[in-house]
Parts: C-alpha cells; structure tokens; sequence
C-alpha cells in the first residue's frame, strides 16, 4: 500500500512539474510576443510622431493655404475650383519699378519678384521640403516628390525640348502634383490617428482636404 502511494505521489510531481514548466514556457512565449508587439507598436507612434513634427505638419499646412486661395477665389474664378486640374494654388508677387534715366530721358521698366512666406509656399517648394526631410517621408512620398522636381525642372525650360516630350512633361507635373497633394493629407491624418491625436476620417479616405471651416455658417 505504501509503495503504491508512493509511486502515486512521485507521478503527480512529475506531472505537476511538466505542467509548470509547460505553463512557464507558454507566459514566457506570450510575454515576450507582447512585448514586442508593444515594443512595435511604440516605436512605430514615437516614428509617426517624429515624422508629423519634423515634416508632415509642414507640408500639410502648405497644402491648407492652397486650399484656403482656392476657398477665396473660387468664387471669383470657378475654373479653380477643381482639386483634379488645379490640385496646388500658390501666389506669385511682382514688382513692377520705372526708372527714368536723367542722361537719356529713357524710360527703364524692370520686373522684381518678390519671395515672402506666403509666395514661399510653393509646389516646387512642397517637393524640395520632401527630398530634404527624406528620412521622415515615406517611400511613396519620396518616388512622387523626385518625379515631380524632374517634370518642373524641364516644363518650364525655355528651348531645347521637343514639344512632344514637353507637353508629356507638363501632364506628368500635374499628375505627380495631384498624387503628392492627396499622399500628404492621407498619410498625416493617418499618422496623427496612430498618435492619438484627432483626425478627419474623411481625409484620409479621400485625400481631399475639409474646408468646411471656411464656410460661413
């Protein structure tokens, strides 16, 4: 009887200790899973936070002064109203000075642009800032920001381009533009909804920025 009690005893232990150590290693495999997987998931918030700071709030604040000119003169200008065939507004200012020569009595007429923080906010500009920042934009941003500085670089050039090539150049900025345009406004709502930060769900579905603010109630 003894020997049998005993024999009993020595198998619960040992299945007591292969339960515990099976158990040990199932929380061990568990925690560290979640561990990870909240070490991931920090990491990738603390990333988009920096990327949000560092570069997509910028960006998105130009793409909100061409939506506000084009909120102002769309009323004035209908054809502007259109995100597809204008999908960046930006101003441009000149100078026009009149200069007359006291020898000569000539009239000299000269053209300044001038370069303030509103003309600052630019298409040209919106890729550069990208290509600058390149290690807070993602691989998308990246690819459309470097075709979009080639095409405007060579649109614009004066002579020495084919028309063929050129009107294909000037197809291709405004496509890449309107890419660009939409990229920014999803990707920051996206980033701003990983960091907790309030968000426009609309945006990020459509690409379109929300300027119901500027409407008059």
């Amino acid at each position: 009887m003894f020997a049998i009690n005993l024999q009993d005893s020595i198998g619960l232990a040992t299945f007591t200790l292969g339960v515990t150590f099976i158990s040990n290693l199932i929380f061990n495999y568990v925690k560290t899973k979640y561990d990870w997987f909240t070490d991931k998931k920090k990491f990738k918030r603390e990333r988009e936070f920096d990327q949000l700071k560092n570069l997509y709030f910028k960006l998105y604040g130009m793409i909100a002064q061409s939506e506000y000119l084009r909120y102002f003169f769309s009323p004035k200008t209908e054809k502007i109203s259109s995100v597809v065939d204008f999908p960046f507004l930006e101003l441009e200012k000149k100078v026009t000075q009149r200069v007359e020569d006291l020898k000569t009595g000539k009239l000299k007429i000269t053209t300044k642009e001038i370069t303030d923080t509103v003309t600052s906010f630019n298409k040209l500009e919106l890729a550069e800032t990208i290509i600058e920042n390149s290690h807070y934009a993602s691989q998308e941003l990246i690819k459309l920001a470097a075709g979009y500085r080639f095409c405007n670089a060579y649109y614009l050039k004066e002579g020495g381009t084919i028309e063929t090539i050129s009107e294909k150049l000037k197809e291709e900025e405004l496509l890449l533009i309107y890419k660009l345009v939409l990229t920014i406004i999803k990707e920051t709502n996206s980033k701003m909804k990983t960091c907790g930060f309030e968000y426009n769900k609309n945006e990020i579905s459509t690409g379109i920025m929300d300027c119901n603010i500027y409407i008059k109630d």
